[in-house]
């Protein structure tokens, strides 16, 4: 497949997401670690991240994740990956298809990615679009990315964006954590209440997020996570309000590090 011509993004809001600030920062500390924050991977760590065993994680992953989509269904001509890093899983991805575009919002992850790894083209997003045209790629995959956005319109924002780009009959596979309330079923008062605990601790969360993004900004601290979680309801109503269509929700075994299984969630959907 020829390469994207003057990628652009379209139809995303224009404000960056705040979440961009401690992203841009890992990507000046420790890249590695930021993208796979494995136990004492980190640079200060007992065993930092080689290059070498951080691209094989990745493939190790991507040998797990690649026969899911296919599956559910995959055109494997050319593949669009949001949150690529350090190219971790981009190496892996070209063995697949035809064509692949990665894309993140640290300009030190991308530049790490282009030394590393051959073959994909990398560009740089501002957080909320994808710098691609409309009906341009038939698959759109994202891993360890949309639980670190600072509330979910940005993932709106982002699955927008996998529609507009997907070519009709396109697929797309992301990774995002999947929260489940029990009670609200069963009992409906307890699951109010529920409901209101859940998102007054996202908020408190969220608050600390903020006064973390403040010391980076003017303190030069060090980075953070931020950890969000979908309900599968929200999931289904936002994809299906967009377009979406065979709309499935995944949950299998990955390996962690240094070996160790534990079960990851996925959402995949068509255009």
């Amino acid at each position: 497949m020829a390469m994207l011509s003057s990628p652009k993004a379209v139809g995303a809001r224009n404000m960056e997401p705040v979440s961009n600030i401690e992203w841009r920062k890992w990507g000046k500390d420790d890249p590695l670690y930021g993208v796979s924050t494995c136990a004492n991977r980190n640079r200060e760590g007992s065993r930092p991240w080689t290059l070498p065993e951080f691209y094989e994680y990745g493939a190790v992953h991507w040998a797990e994740y690649y026969p899911q989509w296919l599956q559910y269904g995959l055109n494997r001509d050319s593949c669009l990956e949001i949150g690529c890093g350090a190219g971790r899983i981009s190496r892996a991805l070209m063995q697949c298809f035809g064509a692949v575009y990665g894309v993140d919002i640290s300009p030190d992850m991308l530049a790490l990615a282009k030394s590393n790894v051959t073959g994909p083209t990398f560009l740089l997003s501002d957080g909320r679009s994808l710098p691609v045209p409309n009906n341009s790629v038939p698959a759109v995959f994202s891993s360890q990315v949309f639980q670190h956005f600072d509330n979910r319109e940005i993932a709106l924002d982002y699955f927008r964006e996998v529609y507009r780009v997907l070519r009709a009959d396109g697929t797309c596979m992301i990774h995002l954590p999947i929260a489940v309330l029990p009670l609200r079923r069963i009992m409906p008062m307890m699951g109010t209440v529920q409901n209101r605990l859940w998102r007054a601790t996202e908020g408190w969360v969220r608050l600390k997020a903020k006064a973390k993004r403040w010391l980076i900004s003017h303190r030069n601290r060090r980075p953070f996570y931020l950890m969000l979680q979908y309900e599968p309801d929200w999931l289904l109503a936002n994809l299906s309000k967009i377009g979406f269509r065979d709309v499935e929700i995944r949950l299998f075994q990955v390996t962690g590090d240094p070996g160790e299984k534990f079960l990851d969630s996925h959402v995949l959907a068509r255009k």
